[in-house]
């Protein structure tokens, strides 16, 4: 591209560092100037009054730096722009709108719009021929023109979209349309800075131009010192006019417009912001300080000077860490023992297995098993079993057996008994249940012990 590549180069080279993307878009209210470039290298826009006044009564005090303008910028523009169902059915009824009113076109608004442009026609054709003797009086009739053609290029795009749009009618888009255009003004916006072609660069700008006005006010905010302040833009946007006009080529009225003003902080985030925002996203997770520090590579002591430097950067109460660590599930950073083998000890607690049966298989002790199935329990928010019910749980199970045919000295010990204990408990158990236990003699027969009986079952 031979126009990006004329002109004075910077000495170390870096035109990324320059963006020429957003230039002549910013002002300065207080002197109805807009911003030029200057400071070291280039790099920033300033205005040039400001610069002529004492530095405590500068409107604008902080210089704007070209790179962050351009990122933080374009970013908020595609944010505005991104296509979502609202914004894009709101558009689709401008465009309805748009087509409606040129179906039942104002004659008195193509009058005055034909008067308009003769007239501006005329003030620039006086403004040529007369543009004054001394250099200051040339000066600002050239300024007086320049205004002068731009008001009669609008009334001119608007008059002739008028009459285009009579004559051939419009087209009311759809959807997918209306989602294709958001989608390509905002890689258009997103890449033009990045792009070689003049033509994306001239596209990408008229874009920025049409969502803000082609001005962005700044502001100082913050105080007047090195490194303490920092420039506000302001600007009002409305999208849905803006794209429905490219959309049917018709201006909307000033009644249908409904901008609203956006603001944009041209503040360079810290790196102490960044990471205590990171931190702060891992806290609302859930984590544990100790697992925040692991995740970032960070010790302790820093992550609490991120989680609190998060809260005071915002006016806000920086929180009890204790009091949280009490309201989380996890108020350890390794998974305790008695939760690990929850699982597990519920599944052998099922099979009516008591607590010291299963702490042996799982090689622990019972307070851990009446820990891990109490908590398997309440956080599934079930009933804890009793003592009760795991005593009626155990001897359903060593019924059960004893009638398929398990001696009761082979299945005693797997319930934590002796033969005359279980033999006593079982029969108590049938006895709560109406029923009468099988008498275990004449049932046996010859069986020995791991052999099921053989005999007689007699009541």
């Amino acid at each position: 591209n031979e126009k990006r590549k004329s002109g004075r180069k910077p000495p170390d080279k870096d035109q990324d560092a320059r963006p020429r993307l957003l230039r002549q878009l910013f002002a300065c209210p207080e002197h109805g100037r807009k911003l030029v470039v200057g400071g070291p290298y280039g790099r920033s826009l300033l205005c040039p009054l400001c610069r002529a006044t004492k530095a405590e009564d500068r409107p604008l005090y902080t210089h704007l730096n070209r790179e962050l303008a351009l990122q933080l910028t374009c970013a908020k523009l595609v944010e505005l722009i991104r296509s979502d169902s609202e914004l894009v059915l709101e558009i689709i009824v401008a465009c309805q709108q748009a087509a409606e009113s040129v179906q039942k076109p104002d004659p008195e608004r193509l009058s005055q719009l034909r008067s308009e442009a003769k007239k501006l026609m005329s003030k620039i054709e006086f403004n040529r021929r007369s543009p004054g003797e001394s250099p200051a009086e040339q000066k600002q009739t050239e300024l007086l023109l320049k205004e002068l053609r731009g008001q009669y290029s609008a009334v001119s795009v608007e008059l002739a979209s008028l009459e285009t749009a009579q004559t051939q009618g419009v087209v009311v888009p759809t959807a997918e349309d209306v989602t294709a255009l958001l989608d390509e003004f905002g890689n258009l916006i997103a890449s033009a800075s990045f792009s070689e072609a003049e033509t994306d660069f001239r596209i990408a700008r008229r874009i920025i131009d049409l969502l803000t006005g082609g001005q962005i006010d700044l502001y100082q905010m913050g105080e007047r010192r090195q490194n303490k302040g920092w420039l506000q833009g302001r600007f009002v946007v409305d999208v849905v006019s803006a794209v429905s006009s490219q959309l049917t080529g018709l201006t909307a009225d000033a009644e249908q417009r409904q901008g609203k003003e956006v603001i944009i902080d041209y503040k360079a985030e810290k790196l102490i912001d960044r990471q205590a925002e990171a931190a702060k996203a891992l806290s609302d997770e859930g984590l544990l300080c100790k697992q925040i520090a692991k995740e970032m590579g960070k010790s302790r002591s820093y992550i609490t000077v991120l989680i609190k430097h998060w809260f005071r950067s915002r006016g806000l109460p920086v929180p009890d860490g204790r009091r949280r660590r009490k309201q989380l599930p996890n108020k350890q950073d390794k998974l305790p023992l008695y939760r690990q083998l929850a699982d597990e000890a519920v599944q052998l607690a099922d099979q009516g297995l008591p607590y010291l049966v299963i702490a042996r298989k799982l090689k622990t002790n019972d307070t851990i098993i009446g820990k891990a199935i109490s908590w398997w329990h309440t956080s599934r928010n079930l009933p804890v079993p009793t003592a009760d019910d795991r005593r009626k749980k155990t001897l359903s199970k060593a019924k059960e057996l004893y009638e398929q045919g398990i001696l009761i000295k082979d299945m005693a010990p797997d319930f934590d008994y002796g033969p005359r204990g279980l033999t006593l408990a079982l029969r108590k158990f049938y006895a709560e249940l109406g029923e009468t236990m099988p008498d275990g003699r004449s049932r046996r027969g010859n069986a020995r012990s791991g052999e099921p009986v053989n005999g007689n079952s007699k009541n």
